[in-house]
């Protein structure tokens, strides 16, 4: 035979319990910095005081825009680290966001 016709919207159902983010617990950002010599390559590295880096930065205050960004990277499970070659006097900041 022929399907017969669409039946009533039933009632709603009851709320569902509350959800959380997996993984995420904590989140920390810290940052460490340093002033290079003139021509040479400096590496800056922010550590996690606890947890594991999921994700980091580096940043520098040369307004002349004479640096250069040699790596940025993670470093191990709890740090991340900036290489960069500089015309000195400048400030060269890594940073690491931790969870």
């Amino acid at each position: 035979g022929t399907a017969g016709p669409q039946g009533a919207t039933g009632p709603a159902g009851p709320q569902g319990a509350s959800g959380s983010v997996a993984g995420l617990t904590t989140y920390t950002m810290t940052a460490s910095t340093g002033a290079p010599p003139a021509g040479a390559l400096v590496t800056v590295t922010a550590s996690c005081t606890t947890g594991s880096a999921f994700s980091g930065g580096c940043a520098t205050n040369d307004t002349m825009m004479t640096d250069f960004l040699s790596s940025s990277a993670i470093s191990g499970t709890n740090a991340w680290s900036c290489t960069y070659g500089s015309s000195g006097n400048t400030t060269i900041t890594a940073t690491v966001n931790c969870h």
